[in-house]
């Protein structure tokens, strides 16, 4: 019999903190979309033009170009844009077309997967017995006590895969790395500063792109905001992570990532540091619940 001073039950359990392999109250996806095959494709040939579409210009203009309002007016911030930011872009972007350096290339694929508590498993093919790859990930300790697995369903009930997992790696050449250390070699320092953001946020674009594009097989873009602007503020559903960021810190995982996609059929290779190489690349674990969001460990 519970004293009058004993924490009630229920309230004590949804008040404790998660703790390792526990799910947060995030409910597993009751449809699994199909996705239209398994294992990975090479995508190359992309058009830039389309890439930029999904530029992030505050990115760009500001973050990588140093571009800010501070100190100045609408008006003087506003030729500022005129005068600089907007010859540059436009100069960047003619040059990348016709000299090429920008070549957008991706490798996208589909695995079946489950989630065991914090450990993500994922199966080579549907025809596998047993999953090949493993990624353990780590889990808030505070509300919600979100973890990535909590965006996948469990094993079925004989231990197979009962969810499916996107994943991707997309880049924009060795000839955007070289560029930049030829610019950098020559002290054309306001140059290579445009152009390695140019080519960074390129990347970027590219990942937008190649996600929109796994949405669209994957039969979940219905909510794929219509303006591209929105769609750079992640309004779609599902969401894409990368190795080395809070919810999945490690970056040695990029090596069961690489041998997943294959990445080496599109120029990439890993340094000892488990970074991409060349620099303008990005990889991601994307995941299809419309409950997925970022969040910090």
């Amino acid at each position: 019999m519970r004293g009058d001073d004993a924490p009630d039950p229920e309230t004590a359990a949804a008040a404790a903190p998660p703790t390792a392999g526990s799910r947060s109250p995030l409910a597993p996806v009751a449809h699994i979309p199909s996705p239209p095959f398994w294992g990975t494709r090479v995508t190359t040939g992309i058009g830039l033009e389309e890439v930029w579409a999904l530029l992030n210009r505050p990115a760009l203009v500001k973050g990588r170009w140093g571009y800010t309002r501070a100190g100045l007016d609408a008006q003087r911030y506003a030729d500022l844009q005129r005068e600089e930011v907007e010859p540059a872009l436009a100069r960047l972007r003619a040059g990348a077309l016709s000299d090429g350096w920008l070549r957008p290339a991706a490798i996208h694929g589909w695995f079946p997967c489950a989630a065991d508590g914090d450990e993500l498993l994922v199966w080579a093919s549907p025809d596998d017995a047993r999953p090949r790859w493993r990624f353990p990930f780590p889990r808030q300790l505070e509300t919600p006590g979100r973890c990535l697995t909590d965006y996948v369903r469990p094993p079925t009930p004989a231990g197979g895969a009962d969810d499916v997992l996107g994943a991707m790696v997309v880049t924009v050449g060795e000839e955007a790395t070289a560029r930049c250390a030829d610019l950098l070699r020559s002290d054309d320092y306001r140059e290579y500063l445009l152009a390695h953001g140019f080519a960074v946020e390129t990347a970027e674009a590219l990942a937008e792109y190649q996600h929109r594009q796994l949405r669209r097989e994957l039969g979940v873009d219905g909510d794929d905001a219509a303006d591209p602007a929105d769609l750079v503020k992640g309004r779609y559903r599902g969401r894409r992570f990368s190795f080395g960021y809070p919810a999945c810190p490690d970056l040695e995982h990029q090596r069961l990532l690489g041998e997943m996609l294959g990445w080496e059929r599109i120029g990439i290779r890993l340094s000892e540091e488990c970074q991409l190489e060349p620099e303008q690349s990005t990889s991601a674990l994307v995941f299809h619940h419309p409950g997925a969001e970022y969040f910090s460990i």
